[in-house]
């Protein structure tokens, strides 16, 4: 589509978001700057930014006549409650929505466990929304009892999330507590995450990824993310669900 696409890395073990290197990666580029693109939490790490940082990153690319674009789906896995979050929350983590230059884009399809309904958002300055609009009307649409149900869920919310958040905590113990456990792995389980970014000792992550599968458990190979060192656990799944899964790869790990 005659666009082009420079990268610039989060360096481990942090795989912090730093505006710096954003910066230094935008001269890469042959032509002028449309967006940046960044996870919040980070994917596959689980790496939570702040609104500070954000709005850091925001004010480098508005430098270079661009748009921060920060994919929020996974930022509402945060083990409080959104009432205990500071102002600039996405349900309950840190959101860019409001920040200059910048457009965050959300969804009740991980958190919410609404995947089916593919129904999602965007926040933005009004130029950039308006000019979605336009898009929009050339792209299919929801069906209309898709978005009736989507708006359900918003009646319902307070009691949703609670549940939600509810298994978020105890599935980030859960995978907290087994990576504490064994010396074959390395990797931080960021604070409320319920996934994380790891690393077996003796096997990289396709060697794991497969062995997982064979013996009934998916992981995601870090290929997938340029880090073919390791692989991306998540617990999405009821706890006591998530308990037997990983006492499944754990086996799997222990005959490597």
């Amino acid at each position: 589509m005659g666009s082009g696409v420079a990268r610039f890395r989060r360096p481990g073990p942090e795989y912090g978001l730093e505006p710096d290197r954003v910066a230094a990666a935008a001269p890469d580029l042959s032509g002028p700057l449309a967006h940046v693109t960044v996870t919040n939490r980070h994917n596959p790490t689980g790496t939570l930014t702040d609104r500070a940082t954000l709005a850091a990153t925001a004010e480098v690319v508005a430098d270079h006549d661009g748009y921060l674009l920060v994919d929020e789906v996974y930022a509402p896995y945060t083990v409080g409650s959104s009432d205990d979050e500071p102002p600039g929350g996405a349900f309950g983590g840190p959101t860019g929505a409001g920040l200059p230059a910048t457009v965050t884009v959300g969804s009740l399809t991980k958190f919410h466990g609404l995947a089916g309904l593919r129904v999602g958002w965007i926040t933005g300055p009004e130029e950039f929304v308006e000019r979605a609009r336009e898009v929009e009307q050339h792209v299919p649409g929801l069906a209309a009892p898709t978005v009736a149900l989507a708006r359900r869920f918003f009646a319902h919310r307070d009691d949703l999330v609670a549940d939600a958040r509810d298994h978020c905590r105890q599935n980030h113990d859960l995978l907290a507590a087994f990576v504490a456990d064994r010396d074959d792995l390395v990797g931080t389980v960021e604070a409320g995450s319920p996934f994380a970014y790891l690393e077996h000792e003796r096997a990289d992550g396709d060697a794991v990824s497969e062995a997982a599968w064979e013996a009934g458990v998916l992981v995601v190979p870090g290929r997938f993310f340029e880090l073919d060192a390791g692989v991306r656990v998540s617990l999405g799944r009821a706890p006591d669900d998530c308990a037997a899964a990983l006492d499944a790869f754990g086996r799997v790990l222990d005959e490597l």
